[in-house]
């Protein structure tokens, strides 16, 4: 599976002090991206009406308490005025997970954007796993996390 450039990589997350919370700094390692599906593909067409089982490959079961998360959302137009999303969590190891149809059948239609020539969906599935969360101390702060995620997916069509 292709490893995504900067995964495996260390960063901080700092924050000057304000007015209820004093400065903070703590450091991560990026979480890689283990986690694909295996059965959607670009630009495909998705039921709003209809439940969807998507499957996948890969997955750290050390990551994310041995979950998955899948998300999606769509826009109805190139002004990204109208949409919405959704995000469901699953077992990694089960492989499978029906997003019930009546999650999806909240989304608008997907519409298309345009870049010159280039025409594309605007809606967006992908899967994923946050890594393990991270926690901070701050002054005024009763518990501090950060987490980050990487995941993968594709723009395909709500209908």
């Amino acid at each position: 599976m292709p490893r995504v450039l900067y995964s495996g990589y260390p960063y901080t997350v700092s924050g000057a002090a304000g007015k209820g919370v004093g400065a903070f700094s703590a450091t991560d390692t990026t979480s890689t991206r283990d986690v694909e599906f295996t059965n959607l593909s670009r630009s495909q067409v998705l039921s709003r009406s209809a439940d969807l089982t998507v499957q996948w490959n890969g997955a750290n079961p050390a990551m994310q308490n041995g979950q998955v998360t899948i998300g999606g959302y769509s826009f109805d137009n190139g002004d990204y005025t109208h949409y919405a999303r959704f995000q469901c969590t699953a077992p990694a190891a089960a492989k499978s997970f029906t997003i019930p149809g009546w999650i999806l059948s909240t989304l608008p239609v997907s519409g298309t954007g345009q870049n010159g020539t280039l025409s594309y969906p605007l809606g967006w599935i992908w899967i994923g796993q946050y890594n393990n969360p991270v926690t901070f101390q701050a002054p005024g702060l009763d518990h501090g996390i950060f987490t980050d995620v990487f995941f993968s997916g594709t723009g395909v069509y709500f209908k």
